[in-house]
């Protein structure tokens, strides 16, 4: 395993302050060169830069903190060693595989995940890994006019509450070609890299020529599908499987014409499927608000009831939706998709980490400035009460994408039954609106953080991904190597323009 070096060494003290005073001669510092606290792991941080490494003082903010507790049996001292690494998740699957006890998995801190290996297997030390880039020490030695990544793009565009700034960032970029639908005159194609306010990652906006969409006749798929469905009413008692008695007593759940039962090929521990209606093909222009709200209402409860069996572990309740064919799904039949997991996914892992990064650094949530700067803007797409639904400045889709916040919420489960019914009921609306433009598949996709979570720092979110065939007589995707491969987002459509047409398709 590559070892990059010592990332940091921590050493538990009883009162920070006092430590700072004992330390900060000794270090030659003032004051923390990073100063934070961490809510979920119940520690107060002061972290000094020595040479490219992190020099640590920790204060637990709890009794029952796991500073708190090593104080208690050692007394103060260095409580953990941690190494610098390319993949934190990557180091640990080494390890797992050579025998070493990894103490849970992956959590995420900023914008990157550690873990820790068990001291029995250390003599006795608590060994940390983790995956953080140390940008502020990149930004911190780079020559003036040089290094900095930030410097490429354009001064930031703030949108500020209680000192917390959204900085929008963009770079555009320019072709020159002679062009044979003009004569091969000389001209000139604007392109853009749009920078995610949040996570720094970018998004290409590219205008291609591309013809307005029209929902196609989907009868003959709903017909082709429909004799061998297991999800429709007279199928779906006797072909779908059952929860044993320790995981759910009842089997299955029930709420109106929705149905939770196992996934039978589990995506996780626990993995269930929601068939949403009894109907096997609903267009999109007529998704039933009430419908999406009983599934969901499902989906909150099967989580709230299966997360604690992951003990100390972090428990994550994924919800997500896959609709028609081009969205991947593999039955037309309505349903939603349920995982309660300790592993979120990168995408979640990396949001969540520097969503505390923010927190720590503003002392507001990151989704309340988004909201902000978002509500009043030129992508605001519609609110009802505390949902929120916008285009996202980096967009994920090609032709555009929508993104929501249940204001205050961190979870699904936190989310009562009338601001579940309020989100069903924005989302049926989106996705007639969606319809009236010419699609008809999407991807829907839950963000939460982890069950339990009581550091401030996340809305419950909501991703809204129209699908589609770039050519429907080739039935290829609308996902390349760019998305795939390079992870990049890709878009066609300007978000502004976008939100534009959202906007009148929702008042049509």
């Amino acid at each position: 395993m590559k070892i990059n070096k010592i990332d940091h060494v921590c050493i538990a003290v009883r009162d920070l302050e006092a430590a700072r005073r004992a330390w900060e001669p000794i270090l030659g510092k003032e004051a923390p060169d990073d100063a934070y606290e961490d809510a979920p792991e119940k520690i107060r941080v002061a972290r000094y830069w020595l040479g490219g490494v992190g020099f640590e003082l920790i204060e637990s903010l709890a009794p029952d903190g796991e500073v708190a507790k090593f104080i208690e049996r050692h007394g103060e001292g260095v409580m953990l060693v941690a190494f610098n690494v390319d993949s934190t998740r990557a180091a640990i699957e080494e390890l797992k595989a050579r025998g070493y006890p990894i103490v849970g998995g992956p959590r995420p801190f900023r914008d990157c995940e550690y873990a820790f290996v068990h001291p029995k297997a250390v003599n006795g030390v608590l060994l940390e890994l983790i995956d953080y880039r140390w940008r502020e020490l990149a930004e911190a030695s780079a020559p003036p006019g040089e290094g900095a990544r930030d410097r490429a793009f354009a001064e930031p565009r703030p949108a500020t509450r209680a000192g917390a700034q959204v900085e929008y960032r963009a770079r555009k970029k320019t072709a020159r070609l002679h062009d044979p639908r003009r004569g091969f005159a000389l001209a000139e194609i604007e392109s853009e890299v749009r920078e995610d306010p949040l996570t720094g990652e970018t998004a290409r906006i590219c205008h291609f020529a591309f013809p307005p969409r029209t929902v196609p006749d989907l009868s003959p798929i709903a017909e082709a599908t429909r004799a061998g469905c297991p999800f429709c009413p007279e199928r779906i008692e006797s072909v779908t499987p059952r929860y044993p008695a320790e995981v759910l007593p009842e089997g299955r759940l029930r709420r109106g014409e929705a149905l939770l039962f196992p996934n039978l090929f589990p995506y996780d521990d626990l993995s269930a499927i929601v068939a949403i209606e009894r109907a096997h093909f609903v267009p999109m222009h007529a998704l039933r608000a009430e419908a999406i709200a009983d599934a969901l209402l499902l989906a909150r409860d099967f989580i709230a009831r299966s997360a604690a069996a992951f003990c100390a572990r972090q428990a994550f309740g994924i919800v997500t939706w896959n609709y028609m064919p081009p969205s991947g799904a593999s039955q037309v039949h309505p349903h939603l998709q349920v995982i309660v997991t300790d592993a979120p996914g990168n995408a979640l892992a990396r949001e969540l980490a520097a969503e505390t990064r923010f927190l720590e650094r503003h002392g507001i949530p990151w989704p309340q400035a988004l909201r902000d700067a978002e509500r009043a803007g030129e992508r605001r797409v519609l609110e009802e009460g505390a949902v929120l639904w916008w285009v996202p400045y980096c967009p994920a889709g090609m032709l555009g994408d929508a993104q929501a916040l249940i204001r205050g919420r961190a979870t699904l489960t936190e989310c009562s039954d009338e601001e579940v019914r309020l989100f069903a009921a924005t989302l049926a609306r989106l996705a007639a609106a969606y319809a009236r433009l010419g699609h008809w598949s999407f991807n829907l996709t839950l963000f939460p953080d982890f069950e339990g979570a009581v550091s401030g720092r996340h809305w419950l979110g909501a991703r809204f991904l129209p699908r589609f065939y770039l050519h429907p007589e080739l039935h290829n995707s609308d996902v390349a190597y760019l998305q795939l491969l390079l992870g990049e987002k890709f878009s066609m459509v300007r978000p502004e323009a976008h939100a534009a047409a959202l906007r009148e398709a929702l008042g049509a």
